[in-house]
């Protein structure tokens, strides 16, 4: 089972998420990965979100994007997710409310 990424993107909280500072949307070739940048949180700035077919759970990966070597940063990992928790998660390791 391979859960579209545009079922992700309603699942986290869809255009109200987006509107409150989640923008860049794109997904993998495989379509099983959403990633997408964030405004106003200083430690994460781009977020991965991958669905595990085999345990119906998904993988996040906070990021944070620099322009100095390494470019990219792995700030926290969270695996195990299930898709009801995605938008809490979210919310609690940025430190931003991303709900109307």
């Amino acid at each position: 089972m391979n859960v579209p990424a545009e079922t992700t993107y309603k699942q986290i909280g869809g255009q109200a998420f987006a509107m409150m500072g989640a923008s860049h949307f794109y997904k993998t070739d495989e379509g099983n990965t959403l990633v997408f940048k964030i405004k106003g949180c200083r430690k994460i700035n781009f977020i991965e979100v991958i669905y595990d077919g085999g345990s119906d759970l998904y993988n996040l990966n906070f990021k944070k994007w620099g322009l100095k070597k390494p470019f990219v940063t792995l700030v926290e990992n969270c695996d195990g997710i299930y898709a009801d928790q995605l938008h809490e998660i979210i919310e609690d390791k940025t430190g931003l409310y991303l709900s109307l």
